[in-house]
């Protein structure tokens, strides 16, 4: 919610997610796309989609569009001196990706959560407490209730260096759409440019009987960001 900047401006994200799935198989988003635009010192209103390739040990490539996501951020409270920033973002996650080839769920997924940001010298720290609402791919008009967990910290190395800590967590009544994963990398900053490298980990992963991060075991992200400003 602290990154909430005050001026219009757009950030273009450009990057590629690999996923190793307990489930032996590989998922890779290429590409993975992102447009942030931030209306002022409030809302940023943000869009991602990626385009799938699933890859098995024993099957062919499949391969095609993935998840539409998108969502708005808005900011209540900005961080001054011991008072942290606070905020709210939710958004939807669309059924773009097909179930059939084993890329989505056909189903539409619903998010919202409370954000808290607070800067402590060279650490800048989020945690964001929400909830997800999934449509359950197992059973139709049955849906599933979780809590979700986030918080990130970013260590500024340098001026234009960061190393970034982030944990996940949503846990539910169905074990199925349990989820724990940890990322580590590093972020560089350099004018308006920004490239991100990590590592992801899935906690306690295993097959859960559908594709995505539900079951993911490891992977790495890779992307480069831009932004723009409009006035």
């Amino acid at each position: 919610v602290s990154e909430i900047q005050n001026k219009q401006r757009i950030k273009i994200d450009l990057g590629i997610d690999y996923s190793h799935i307990a489930s032996r198989q590989d998922l890779l988003a290429l590409p993975w796309i992102g447009i942030n635009f931030s209306t002022g010192q409030i809302v940023e209103v943000q869009a991602y989609y990626d385009f799938f390739y699933r890859f098995t040990r024993r099957a062919t490539t499949v391969y095609g569009s993935g998840d539409l996501s998108l969502w708005t951020k808005i900011r209540f409270v900005e961080e001054k001196g011991s008072r942290p920033a606070l905020g709210l973002r939710f958004g939807v996650k669309l059924p773009n990706a097909k179930d059939e080839v084993g890329l989505g769920t056909d189903q539409t997924n619903f998010y919202a959560a409370g954000l808290i940001g607070k800067t402590w010298g060279k650490l800048d720290n989020h945690l964001n407490l929400g909830i997800a609402i999934y449509d359950s791919p197992f059973r139709v008009r049955e849906q599933k209730d979780l809590f979700t967990l986030a918080f990130s910290s970013a260590y500024n190395v340098s001026p234009k260096l960061q190393a970034v800590f982030d944990f996940y967590s949503q846990q539910g009544a169905d074990p199925r759409f349990s989820l724990n994963k940890l990322t580590l990398g590093s972020r560089i900053v350099h004018k308006k440019w920004v490239w991100e490298m990590a590592m992801k980990k899935g906690i306690n992963s295993i097959n859960k009987g559908f594709q995505g991060e539900q079951s993911l075991d490891w992977g790495v992200v890779l992307s480069a960001s831009r932004y723009f400003d409009l006035k």
